[in-house]
């Protein structure tokens, strides 16, 4: 045990000579970013894909699972251009041989496996002596600031840009999600050739750009509600509509009303 405290105090005290060790907090931000991108991405490419293949169950879980695999590929991945990825290019860090030197593409990808076991690296990385990743310890690598210029306050307005623009991800993904599902074309569909709606807001129909949306499916299955705001030349209202779907089927409208709204 002796040894080995030793032997940590000269790996942390020659570590990286030429750079200094990131912080435990820009080390954690740049791999939720990283994550999160990855995940929210192989969710909307599903999505939007199981949306063309909704009537056939096994060409859907194939599509799922195929996606899934990507997904997992590109966090093994996510280093390998010069040690650093999105997330870290954000924060000014890369991942180095404890020599400074830029690892392998092999190690990149190797320090990478322990993602899969995430409980055990964010263990390792706040509590272990030397505060490295599993994947740092078993590579010989750890990750570095490689501009030390960055301020707390510098710091402190990437985290929040970030956050932000993952904010900004989150909505216009399930936007771009609900907009593209065959349930909401054919809502659409359905409410311009509405003649009493038609009747009611005028000519030059528009559809607010934020519906409200509810989309389940299940087995071939499917319920879908969207309150959704039409605007025209005469007036404003706000529509409520509700479509069902059978297996093999297209959606149909089940229900629907409107009421008046201020433009």
């Amino acid at each position: 045990n002796v040894m080995r405290k030793i032997t940590i105090a000269i790996l942390m005290k020659n570590r990286g000579c030429h750079m200094k060790r990131a912080s435990i907090i820009s080390r954690i931000v740049a791999s939720l970013i990283d994550i999160y991108l990855i995940v929210f991405i192989t969710m909307m490419l599903i999505f939007l894909l199981l949306n063309w293949t909704e009537n056939n169950l096994v060409l859907s879980m194939i599509i799922s699972l195929v996606f899934i695999l990507l997904g997992v590929t590109s966090v093994l991945f996510k280093d390998v251009f010069d040690g650093r990825s999105l997330g870290k290019r954000i924060f000014n860090l890369g991942v180095r041989e404890l020599d400074s030197t830029i690892p392998s593409t092999k190690k990149l990808i190797n320090r990478n496996l322990s993602f899969l076991f995430w409980p055990k690296d964010v263990y390792k990385l706040i509590f272990s002596e030397d505060k490295r990743r599993q994947g740092d310890i078993n590579n010989r690598t750890d990750v570095y600031q490689l501009e030390n210029t960055n301020s707390m306050s510098s710091k402190v307005l990437k985290i929040l840009i970030s956050i932000s623009i993952i904010v900004v991800l989150i909505i216009s993904g399930f936007i771009t999600i609900i907009k593209q599902d065959a349930s909401y074309k054919t809502a659409l569909t359905y409410i311009e050739n509405n003649e009493r709606i038609q009747e009611k807001v005028g000519d030059n129909m528009n559809f607010s750009f934020f519906p409200s949306a509810s989309i389940n499916r299940s087995n071939g299955y499917g319920e879908a509600t969207f309150n959704i705001k039409v605007t025209g030349d005469k007036d404003s209202l706000l529509v409520f509509i509700m479509l069902v779907k059978v297996p093999n089927e297209e959606w149909i409208v089940e229900n629907i009303n409107y009421k008046q709204q201020t433009q």
